[in-house]
């Protein structure tokens, strides 16, 4: 069966786990995000895509473009978003919401929650003109049914963003929505919800983190290969709708 994958933000620190799942079913990955480090270009199975993905007709044109006579499935991962990092200097953010900036909340939700609508939309439209077999997978957090806890930063004063918890709330409710229009067109829509990644953040950060789940410790990102790979296959053919939560048992204390 031929298949095509398409991966927004793939860019992002995680992609990269994503594309490796996606190169064992995907004869065709499509990378997508604002802008690479180098111009797009076509490989043979990659292609680098630089696209807004809150722009609706770049977007609409994007997947017109394609050439669906080739594949009778196809994946999209939706990973666009703004994230607030910590680094191993400690967090890249100093936020309340009384200092808070309204055109950063909007910029967030417009990547976050409208970019993954309409690449959402389209790809669902030709699928189901196309009669393919479709999954949509979107990357949410733990935040998606959390509020962080914000003494991990080390400051009485700064707080996640809260532009954030709201894009990966939103997800959720998106997904189900997907996933009731597109049921009966052989598409399912599902959620992955990653706690917090290791990634070179300060020993600090790390310590106070750990504590936070049963499991004494952050995910490492090979570790979502498993999930994202359980809901674009077979095995998950009864599952739409769904978050999975990734947390070492962190939203369950």
């Amino acid at each position: 069966m031929d298949c095509f994958g398409i991966i927004t933000g793939a860019n992002g620190y995680l992609a990269k786990n994503v594309i490796n799942v996606l190169d064992n079913y995907c004869d065709k990955i499509f990378l997508i995000d604002i802008k690479h480090s180098e111009d797009p270009n076509q490989i043979t199975k990659y292609e680098n895509v630089n696209l807004d993905v809150t722009d609706e007709n770049r977007v609409k044109d994007f997947f017109q473009s394609i050439d669906y006579s080739n594949f009778n499935k196809s994946i999209l991962v939706n990973m666009a978003a703004i994230d607030h990092k910590v680094n191993e200097d400690g967090p890249e953010f100093n936020w309340s919401i009384e200092n808070s900036n309204i055109d950063s909340l909007r910029k967030s939700l417009e990547v976050s929650l409208v970019g993954t609508f309409l690449t959402s939309k389209y790809f669902c439209i030709n699928s189901v003109n196309n009669n393919l077999i479709s999954y949509v997978l979107n990357f949410a957090s733990d935040l998606s049914i959390l509020i962080s806890d914000d003494s991990v930063y080390n400051s009485l004063n700064n707080h996640k963003p809260i532009d954030y918890a709201i894009a990966k709330h939103g997800l959720l409710g998106l997904t189900k929505y997907f996933a009731v229009y597109y049921a009966k067109n052989n598409i399912r829509v599902n959620t992955i919800s990653p706690s917090g990644v290791a990634n070179n953040q300060s020993k600090e950060f790390v310590e106070a983190y750990e504590k936070l789940a049963p499991m004494n410790r952050m995910i490492e990102a090979q570790e979502i290969e498993g999930a994202v790979e359980f809901l674009i296959s077979d095995k998950s053919s009864f599952i739409t709708g769904q978050n999975i939560v990734l947390d070492g048992g962190k939203s369950i204390w």
